[in-house]
């Protein structure tokens, strides 16, 4: 008994430092009886221990999270939560605020190996997932403007790759070349000088701003398109860095 006690407080100790919230409740009810320093602060630093879980959480009764932990404790079977919305009320004062949780809810057993209670652990991922979103937002706004535009516009990543091409760019050269590496471009579309002379592609705009830091202002160049047809195209191509200088890429 006292070595199963010993066990028992070095797990609580652990579970009371973990850089994780955790919880354990007990009985159909799901009464906290135990409650990390992590998990007070996410809920408020409201009085948990020794009450059930929809006394004291009523606002995630309409989420589903109390049905949820039911099932949990009445299956058997682990639940996974992934980037789910929730919102709390994290000051006590009755307004809810969105939070985002990766989280696992799973049954703990007794010596006889039936369910006896739930055990909660997992990680808030709130500004992850909110600079996720904006990060999305920005790039469909990104590719909203571009795709308007009456230019061509044609971006390639760190690694030469065309990432994005707006559909002036495809009217231009006839086809599609998104996924392409600029290096290596279909077979059927050839690129030349003004005077017809093949041009080599590492001496394309978008390659030297990539590889050579080069901005590139108004080349020329001749392409025939995939239909035979051919066009003369004016060109400008600058590097684009991050913040601490290190290259993403190019546009052109």
């Amino acid at each position: 008994y006292q070595s199963a006690e010993t066990a028992r407080l070095k797990l609580q100790d652990l579970f009371m430092q973990a850089p994780a919230f955790i919880c354990v409740t007990r009985g159909p009810d799901h009464v906290f009886e135990l409650v990390n320093p992590l998990m007070r602060q996410i809920l408020g630093y409201r009085e948990l221990v020794g009450h059930p879980a929809r006394e004291v959480l009523p606002e995630i009764e309409e989420q589903g999270i109390h049905t949820i932990t039911d099932n949990v404790y009445r299956t058997g079977v682990p639940f996974v939560g992934s980037e789910m919305p929730l919102q709390l009320d994290r000051g006590g004062d009755g307004k809810l605020e969105q939070g985002y949780f990766n989280f696992v809810i799973q049954p703990t057993h007794d010596l006889e190996g039936k369910v006896d209670g739930v055990m909660v652990h997992g990680v808030e991922v709130t500004d992850q997932v909110l600079y996720q979103q904006r990060v999305e937002s920005l790039a469909a706004e990104r590719s909203a403007i571009l795709s308007q535009m009456a230019e061509g516009v044609v971006i390639v990543d760190r690694f030469g790759t065309v990432t994005f091409m707006n559909d002036a760019a495809e009217r231009m050269y006839g086809t599609r070349i998104s996924g392409y590496d600029i290096r290596q471009l279909p077979e059927n579309m050839r690129t030349r000088d003004v005077a017809g002379k093949a041009i080599n592609p590492g001496d394309t705009p978008l390659v030297r701003a990539l590889d050579h830091g080069e901005t590139t202002i108004d080349a020329e160049i001749r392409i025939r398109r995939p239909d035979g047809r051919e066009a003369l195209l004016q060109r400008a191509a600058v590097p684009v860095s991050a913040e601490d200088g290190s290259p993403l890429g190019a546009v052109m």
